[in-house]
């Protein structure tokens, strides 16, 4: 008979061992296909057992949000197999039938083929929802998510697309927002688990397309049934063929100028000569300095990643000035918008060309953690261009250091994932749900990835090893390019951004040494688990509280890249002991073993309690167990064996719900 265990899920996200999942998945050799062999595995296991080498499956909202593993392609085409897997494990996808993806494209290059699919319900759209299938030599590698699930959706409306755009207008004017004008409605399927990361019931609903008086693009998302307003978010990011030109005074807004009404400036073969009358100097010196710029830009994209443009075809790139409020947009009509002359630097506008790569390959949405992770992306890409971590405006003046991410907590600028008390959410009405300023959690993680250290606000945490520039920026190339869904978290970049690190193994180019820094940056700043023996499986939780953090690697302090683990037991052989019944590892026999969870060959036992050292929470006046005694620990009932205590009330860190003591609790914003 079949027995097997496994650690349970963590943070809502579930992860099991691979081999383990293969032995319980059957009758073991030579056993007695009579004998009762326990429960039938779940979809889960048999996704698993599919694998033929280790395999990690991560299930969000009742749905698999990534799948790493070694599955057959059963020959055909790279759109066959990638049905093939998805519906045969359905279930675990939230896939009822093939008619439920779309397939959008498929991308090729030496590495690997990337199936990309778009959810749909019928014939309607499932906003935001993407699947993207990998195939690398003959078997598929990897598999990324945004699926809601089963669906159950009417299909018939009740609103024309005259009310919904009517209905958008209103409600953003609702929550604030300028006077717009509608466009374009479509009528789709509005999930919250999709576009907001959150629970909720799916609904029929219009998305409609919407410019404001500066003619910058936004997005709302209106019910069918009620009309109300579900989200609403700007479609304007705040770009060799250059074109600059300026705006006229007559111009009827920034639709207009781009249309008909604007004096170009420069053109590829450089400024116009004679120039345009009417332009007065400083905005002809202002074109030449954007001119400039966008070849930095341009340059950039095509000398490191060999891409030809913003859309990777040589389109064309057209800056227009306009004065007004001091920024610059990569606009919805695929335009920069200059509004100022101090955002006219390589930095600002490299920013720019960035976020329009990151939408043309991902379709990005501007809002919430998605939001978020493009503007870091697009941070750091500028980066990498200028050489240092900081933007810089035209006049010198510091945007952003990606080096020093700790602000105050009344900046809203959080440095990880851990800040925020269980269930605490942002005020999502201000800069779509504070995309700037939660870039900064992966910014960080980006930072330390490349110059390496530990996180600046996490004293006595591991230190990330650098890997350099050259070969951090093939990884975010590759992950944005070929990996990337549309509505990805934090947590979803990681996993993309392994899979495009294992490509480049293959190729030669980096070692496992290299992906597992990746995921020890990300966990250096809360986004899933530490990778502390670098061998891109992650470590168990133990002392972790971070949200997306799981329990995979059967050899969590010893690097074991194959997971092999030959007796089934769940402990890898790098690690077993080789005693049937020790789940620590450490060569003590679980029933002679004082802490049979956390290895500790010496059994140590100070307090001759029967509890050993490693695990005893009941030391004489250490509740916590985290080796402080009580009378002098500032968290007695949370171990904090650092006891940091940043504004010194003499309340550690770990229980002090306002470590800053600026009168606020702790929240990411």
């Amino acid at each position: 008979m079949a027995t097997c265990s496994a650690r349970g899920p963590r943070a809502g996200v579930v992860a099991f061992a691979a081999a383990l999942l293969v032995a319980c998945g059957g009758d073991p050799p030579g056993s007695d296909a009579g004998v009762d062999a326990g429960p039938p595995p779940t979809p889960v296991e048999r996704l698993r057992a599919a694998s033929s080498g280790p395999a990690e499956v991560v299930v969000v909202d009742d749905a698999a949000r990534v799948v790493r593993g070694t599955f057959p392609t059963g020959g055909g085409s790279p759109e066959a197999a990638a049905r093939g897997l998805i519906e045969a494990h359905g279930e675990v996808f939230g896939v009822d039938d093939r008619s439920d993806l779309a397939l959008r494209e498929v991308r090729s290059d030496d590495l690997s083929t990337v199936v990309i699919f778009d959810r749909v319900e019928g014939d309607l759209p499932v906003f935001g929802a993407e699947l993207r299938v990998a195939i690398g030599g003959a078997a598929i590698t990897w598999v990324g998510a945004r699926l809601p699930g089963s669906l159950d959706i009417a299909a018939t409306p009740s609103r024309t697309e005259a009310q919904a755009r009517d209905d958008a207008v209103a409600g953003l004017a609702a929550e604030g927002a300028a006077p717009m004008v509608a466009s374009a409605a479509t009528l789709g399927v509005f999930d919250p688990r999709v576009l907001l990361d959150r629970a909720g019931a799916a609904a029929l609903a219009w998305r409609v397309e919407l410019v404001d008086g500066d003619e910058r693009s936004w997005v709302a998302w209106v019910d069918d049934a009620t009309g109300a307003l579900l989200m609403g978010t700007s479609a304007t990011v705040a770009a060799r063929e250059r074109v600059v030109a300026a705006c006229r005074e007559d111009a009827l807004g920034y639709g207009d100028c781009v249309a008909r009404s604007h004096d170009v400036i420069t053109t590829e073969a450089g400024p116009v000569d004679p120039p345009p009358a009417g332009v007065d100097p400083a905005t002809l010196a202002l074109g030449a300095a954007i001119h400039a710029s966008l070849g930095v830009a341009y340059d950039y994209y095509q000398s490191t990643f060999a891409r030809d443009g913003w859309d990777g075809d040589g389109a064309p790139v057209r800056a227009f000035i306009r004065y007004g409020d001091r920024n610059a947009y990569w606009m919805g009509n695929h335009t920069i918008q200059v509004r100022d002359a101090d955002y006219a630097s390589p930095d600002i506008l490299v920013h720019e060309l960035s976020h329009a790569v990151v939408e043309d390959e991902s379709r990005l949405v501007s809002w919430g953690e998605p939001g978020a992770l493009g503007e870091a992306l697009a941070d750091v890409f500028s980066c990498f261009a200028n050489g240092r971590w900081e933007l810089r405006y035209a006049s010198g003046g510091l945007v952003r250091d990606l080096s020093q991410t700790v602000r105050p907590v009344a900046q809203h600028y959080p440095d990880d994932m851990r800040w925020p008390p269980a269930g605490q959410r942002v005020q999502e009405s201000y800069d779509s749900g504070y995309v700037h300023a939660n870039s900064a959690i992966e910014s960080l993680a980006l930072y330390l990835l490349v110059d390496g250290g530990p996180n600046p606000d996490r004293v006595g945490e591991a230190s990330v090893p650098a890997i350099g520039q050259a070969e951090a920026e093939q990884i975010l190339y590759r992950a944005v390019r070929m990996y990337l869904v549309a509505q990805a978290s934090f947590l979803d970049f990681r996993f993309a951004a392994l899979r495009a690190c294992e490509d480049l193994v293959g190729r030669g180019e980096l070692t496992l040494e290299h992906c597992g820094a990746l995921l020890e940056a990300h966990g250096a700043v809360g986004v899933g688990a530490w990778d502390h023996d670098y061998d891109t499986w992650g470590d168990d939780c133990r002392g972790v509280t971070a949200a997306g953090c799981f329990e995979v690697d059967n050899c969590p302090d010893l690097f074991n890249p194959s997971q092999a683990d030959a007796d089934g037991d769940g402990v890898g052989d790098a690690c077993d002991s080789g005693l049937v019944d020790d789940r620590d590892g450490d060569g003590v026999a679980d029933a002679d073993d004082n802490c049979p969870d956390v290895a500790n060959a010496d059994q140590a036992d100070a307090d001759e309690d029967g509890a050993g050292d490693a695990c005893d929470p009941a030391d004489p006046g250490d509740s916590d167990g985290d080796s402080i005694l009580d009378e002098d620990d500032n968290c007695p009932a949370e171990p904090n064996a650092l006891q940091e205590d940043l504004d010194e009330d003499g309340l550690g860190d770990a229980c002090d719900d306002d470590r800053d003591g600026d009168g606020l609790p702790r929240r990411c914003e």
